[in-house]
């Protein structure tokens, strides 16, 4: 391919292509300057302005006047005829042919996208800068698809692991459980990029862990942690009122103290575990009841070690 022939011919089409403004957020639905009739899907801007016309280092008059060849006021001929300006559900489409259109619009004072607006000049509209904007969208679509790809490639382990992390019902088949974490990953899925590789992530799993093993407990009755021992329960942290007990923990376990409490936990769990090991676990076997055929099996737990 000649890549000079196909660098001029881009550079063509975007000469070409036309240019899209659109209205501010809000203001396709009223016209505050009252011209015309008031329409939810139309808004007519104001065809005067005075700019500051950097080349010349002053302040100028433009309007929009069809047949003129500038848009400077002192450039046109006597009793102008003022041309609307009106956008379309919200947008306004020029082509380049549309010279003055153009060219006022983009002096404007009410374009947001112009760097050289007037202080004190209120913002209505902005250009579409349609490369920036796809690019933008074309990431946005790639973090996605990156989300949605790791969610659906998680170790079953993991996935109920991080799940439990989210507040998610674990307590359900693995499809519903892969079912909530992928939208999660798709509608947060910076979020979910971000926290899925972050040690906190982890160790709130643990700490989940620790809870279901009758390790440590949360107090419903007061800001505290405590130890479970017995019927002793000693106070390992007392959280601030209104914080969210498991995210304070965590944070907490980084700390110098937190870090040897969080070893401690781990050192518990693992004896439990050794525990779980040692008891032997029964095979699976039929038992006939009135006809039908019952599987009995140890229950499964889906905690994450």
């Amino acid at each position: 391919m000649n890549n000079s022939f196909y660098k001029k011919s881009t550079l063509s089409r975007l000469k070409s292509a036309p240019i899209v403004f659109r209205l501010k957020k809000g203001l396709a639905k009223s016209n505050p300057y009252g011209e015309g009739s008031k329409h939810n899907m139309t808004y007519r801007l104001p065809s005067v302005d005075e700019i500051f016309d950097v080349e010349k280092n002053t302040n100028r008059k433009i309007q929009y006047v069809l047949g003129e060849e500038s848009i400077f006021a002192k450039e046109q001929s006597d009793n102008p005829v003022l041309a609307d300006i009106i956008f379309v559900n919200g947008a306004l489409i020029v082509t380049p042919q549309q010279v003055n259109l153009l060219k006022y619009l983009e002096l404007s004072n009410h374009n947001d996208s112009n760097p050289n607006r007037m202080p004190g000049k209120t913002a209505l509209f902005y250009k579409v800068n349609i490369e920036s904007d796809t690019k933008d969208t074309v990431e946005t679509m790639e973090v996605e698809a990156d989300a949605l790809y790791m969610a659906r490639s998680m170790e079953p382990q993991k996935l109920v692991g991080y799940a439990r992390t989210l507040g998610i019902n674990v307590d359900r088949s693995m499809y519903e459980i892969k079912h909530d974490v992928m939208s999660f990953a798709r509608e947060n899925p910076s979020v979910f990029l971000k926290s899925i590789d972050d040690p906190r992530t982890e160790r709130k799993q643990v700490i989940l862990d620790a809870i279901d093993y009758g390790i440590i407990v949360f107090s419903h009755h007061a800001n505290e942690i405590n130890w479970v021992m017995g019927t002793k329960k000693p106070v390992i942290i007392h959280t601030p009122v209104g914080v969210e007990k498991l995210d304070y923990f965590v944070e907490y376990t980084f700390d110098s103290e937190g870090e040897d409490v969080y070893k401690e936990i781990q050192k518990k769990m693992k004896k439990m575990d050794s525990i779980d090991e040692e008891i032997e676990i029964p095979e699976l076997k039929e038992v006939v009841v009135e006809e039908e055929i019952i599987v009995k099996k140890k229950p499964t737990s889906k905690r994450v070690k």
